[in-house]
């Protein structure tokens, strides 16, 4: 009787540091993920397009490039 209680609270041990170490790993992972969107939008946000750069975009050569293989 004895053996199978201690059977049965390894078990539940195991399984128990199972769970929190695949929590603690979800944990980290997604924590590193929702920093690397913080900084790439901090990153993205820190200089607003101006008129400038809009400007200097060559649409036609854009266009161009998309259409290079089309044959309509």
């Amino acid at each position: 009787m004895n053996e199978t209680v201690e059977t049965v609270f390894c078990w539940i041990g195991l399984l128990s540091a199972l769970g929190y170490t695949t929590t603690l790993i979800y944990l980290a992972v997604t924590s590193t993920r929702h920093t690397a969107f913080r900084r790439t939008a901090r990153q993205a946000g820190l200089r607003p397009i101006s008129e400038v750069d809009v400007t200097t975009v060559d649409f036609d050569a854009e266009l161009a490039a998309l259409l290079e293989g089309d044959n309509k």
